[in-house]
């Protein structure tokens, strides 16, 4: 009998609109911090394996976003040449607006690259505390929201006990 009061009370707390509004939020929440982490792995690569270098600026361009997540904003890149051993390398690497604004064709600005794959490279520090800033003000406002649910929202209502199938032809 108390185990069936127990579940009693865990519906009433977590059913009905409190349940979702709690739930919903906490697990899209959870969902984006996995998409967080995996995509921040690069600049964990970059700083546990990472080696620096100099980078020289060859082209910069700015346009419009087509892809990923930031579908329409204005991107930032810069088409970088580096030296990894005796190779010449060069590609295209994102910086931020304020990096881009801030440097020239032509400098040379320290790089970081990984040796055995020098594709994963980054010339603009600031690049990864923004990154991390954006998803922790995102993931922390659905737990608010979830919270905000948890404690405003209406509790699922206790069902009737037995009901007087009369009534409801009357």
């Amino acid at each position: 009998m108390m185990a069936h009061s127990n579940a009693d009370g865990w519906v009433q707390r977590f059913g009905g609109e409190r349940g979702l509004g709690f739930i919903l939020p906490l697990l899209f929440a959870a969902m984006l911090a996995a998409l967080a982490i995996y995509q921040n792995q690069r600049f964990v690569q970059l700083e546990l394996a990472g080696e620096t270098g100099i980078a020289t600026i060859q082209s910069k361009w700015s346009g419009p976003s087509y892809e990923g997540s930031r579908n329409g904003s204005t991107q930032y890149r810069m088409q970088v040449s580096f030296t990894v051993g005796e190779i010449m390398r060069r590609g295209e690497v994102s910086v931020s607006h304020r990096f881009y604004y801030a440097h020239n064709e032509g400098e040379q600005v320290a790089i970081r690259y990984l040796p055995d794959t020098p594709q994963i490279r980054e010339i603009d520090p600031s690049r990864q505390a923004k990154f991390v800033k954006e998803w922790l003000l995102i993931i922390g406002l659905l737990v608010a929201i979830s919270i905000y649910n948890l404690l405003f929202l209406k509790p699922a209502t206790k069902a009737k006990k037995e009901e007087n199938y009369d009534d409801i032809w009357r």
